[in-house]
């Protein structure tokens, strides 16, 4: 029975289907005439930002909030949050072909939008184990051994049932200011 595969393309479509649409015009904004000033405006601004992710709610098999586990992830080597080159490299792609497209200078929400649903859909593919940016401490033979008597053994780590990559799919919200 392999449901890893399976669960990580449904929280992976579940940041995708939160993607805005922008307009392609809209009052106010810059129509450069060269594509370059808006890869050089998209670099600048994401060079000056910062982000956090905020997770609401409580978790059903511990009873702590969300980003208290996501805390205690970390303290046990298991950073589904930082922030790595990887994470940097994808999040300025995406962002660059997401202007360049568009044609104009985003507004800073739109770019702040834009950065935060970027970086949430790293962290969810994360989660699904379809990157490997961030090294993950491995399970103890004990955890690993009642994971897998409970039925979760072939998901990876961070997702025994899945509360929590779901969770952070559907209502994850990363928060992008200026550095």
């Amino acid at each position: 029975m392999k449901q890893a595969p399976r669960i990580g393309r449904a929280i992976e479509r579940a940041v995708a289907d939160r993607e805005p649409t922008l307009p392609r015009s809209k009052p106010g904004t810059i129509r450069p005439d060269d594509k370059g000033a808006i890869t050089r405006w998209v670099r600048e601004r994401f060079r000056a930002s910062d982000w956090s992710l905020d997770v609401p709610g409580v978790h059903p098999g511990s009873g702590l909030d969300y980003d208290a586990l996501l805390d205690i992830f970390e303290e046990h080597g298991r950073d589904f949050r930082a922030e790595t080159p990887a994470l940097n490299r994808f999040v300025l792609a995406e962002l660059q072909a997401r202007f360049e497209e568009l044609g104009r200078i985003p507004t800073v929400r739109e770019f702040n939008e834009s950065m935060g649903l970027a970086v949430l859909a790293w962290i969810v593919k994360r989660f699904a184990g379809t990157v490997r940016d961030v090294k993950l401490r491995r399970l103890t033979r004990a955890y690993a051994h009642r994971k897998r008597a409970l039925g979760y053994g072939d998901r990876p780590i961070g997702t025994a049932t899945g509360s929590l990559a779901h969770r952070v799919a559907e209502f994850g919200r990363v928060t992008v200011r200026k550095a």
